[in-house]
Order: C-alpha cells, then sequence, then structure tokens
C-alpha cells in the first residue's frame, strides 16, 4: 500500500496556483518545504521569503506558483483532502455495510492516514499542519468569491462520501451533511485543543478514547428521532 501511495498525483485546481507545482522539483519542494515552515512558523509570521532561505531559491521562483502565501495554504488544504479521499476510496473498497464504512471512515478521521510515506509531501507533518492552520485557508473575507471558483471541491468530494455513509445508515435523517462536516470539524479542532488548551478536551493520546467519543456523538445524533426508534449502529464499548 505505500508503494501505491507514495508517487501517486492529487490534482487540485488549476484556479490556485499560477504554475503546476507536479511540473517541475522546485515546485513540488515549494509544496513540501512550504508544509515544514507553515508548521513551524504558523501562516501569520510565515513568509515567502523565509521559506526561499529553507530551499535555496528566490522569492520570485516561488511567486511563479503561487500569488501568494493563502493560495500556497489552499493548495496544501486541498492535496490533503484529495489524499483523504484517495484514502477512503482505498480502506472502503469491498466493504458493503455502512456501519463498517462509517467505522473506517472514523478511523481514518480520528487516527490519520495509514500511509505516511508520498515522494512530495511528509503525510504526518501535513497531517499536524491541518489541525494547525487550515481554517485560515477558509476563514477569510474572500471564501464567498473562492467557493464560486470551485477552490474548495476536493473537500467537498470528501465530505460527499461521509455523507453518503451517513444517509445510507438512516435515511430519514434530516442533517446528513451538517453532520458530517461537524464530525470533522470536531475531530480537528478536539486535536487542538489537546495540544494547547486541554482544559477544553476530555480527549488524549493517553486515555485513546477519541473513537469511542465519536462513535457516540454519531450514534446519538443519527438515533435522536422522534419518529425513529430502531436505528442500528455499530458501537464498541
Amino acid at each position: 500500500m505505500e508503494e501505491l501511495f507514495k508517487g501517486i498525483r492529487i490534482d487540485v485546481d488549476a484556479n490556485i496556483y499560477v504554475k503546476d507545482p507536479y511540473s517541475s522539483d522546485i515546485g513540488k519542494l515549494i509544496v513540501g518545504k512550504g508544509i515544514d515552515v507553515l508548521l513551524e512558523l504558523g501562516l501569520e509570521s510565515f513568509t515567502f521569503k523565509k521559506l526561499s532561505e529553507q530551499i535555496g531559491t528566490t522569492e520570485a521562483s516561488i511567486y511563479r506558483y503561487f500569488e501568494n502565501k493563502h493560495k500556497l495554504l489552499l493548495y496544501i488544504n486541498a492535496w490533503y483532502w484529495g489524499w483523504m479521499e484517495y484514502n477512503l476510496m482505498f480502506m472502503l473498497s469491498n466493504v458493503e455495510s455502512p456501519e463498517d464504512q462509517l467505522e473506517r471512515s472514523l478511523d481514518l478521521l480520528v487516527n490519520g492516514s495509514k500511509v505516511t510515506r508520498h515522494d512530495m509531501i511528509d503525510v504526518i507533518k501535513l497531517q499536524d499542519l491541518i489541525v494547525e492552520e487550515s481554517v485560515k485557508a477558509y476563514f477569510t473575507k474572500e471564501v464567498n468569491e473562492e467557493y464560486k471558483k470551485g477552490f474548495f471541491q476536493r473537500f467537498h468530494r470528501f465530505v460527499k462520501r461521509i455523507t453518503d455513509i451517513i444517509s445510507n445508515l438512516n435515511p430519514k435523517f434530516p442533517y446528513p451533511n451538517s453532520l458530517s462536516t461537524s464530525l470533522i470539524d470536531s475531530i480537528h479542532q478536539q486535536k487542538y485543543y489537546q495540544r494547547h488548551l486541554p482544559f477544553l478536551s476530555d480527549l488524549s493520546k493517553e486515555k485513546e478514547n477519541g473513537m469511542e467519543f465519536y462513535r457516540r456523538f454519531v450514534h446519538g445524533q443519527l438515533c435522536y428521532q422522534p419518529n425513529i426508534s430502531d436505528v442500528k449502529l455499530k458501537t464498541k464499548s
């Protein structure tokens, strides 16, 4: 599986970048090293000058690929959700039970990709960056226009796959899309709290109770319906 995934190409909307990073070694390095520097400095302190010093090139060469640091973060964010979608498709292949599909989806979201090797990107650092910085990609004044341009299609496609699983579990549940996005947001937010504001979270690596919490989270939403009393979901004690 590692060999299958390590060279996989994740296509990102061409409007996000000026020049395709896949088109050259320096383009790939900008993305790969960009994750390292963004994770170290945060978006606010990150600059193309600092990135250029890390990879031994000029600021101008980076601007040939990305208009600004916001577009670089949008690219990385989109790449991540494309990566997650490929992982999810692989994990759900030949899995017909919606209960098992949900369990595997939760495992991917809570515990991260089982594949951590890629030719361009350090997947472990990427997953950390998404927790730390990804909301800054769309909590902006430009989000409506960027949405119209399709910048968030990769994220939308991943959410749609989770939404379909939820709808298959309970076709009468009226909020499958909201539950999907709330689940994803909560997982990222709780991880952030664990690292920086631990008094806001009961979850920790030591307790290893993240999976059970989110099983209960989804189960409670799907079962709490006035006209539905027999929804059956798989939970683990």
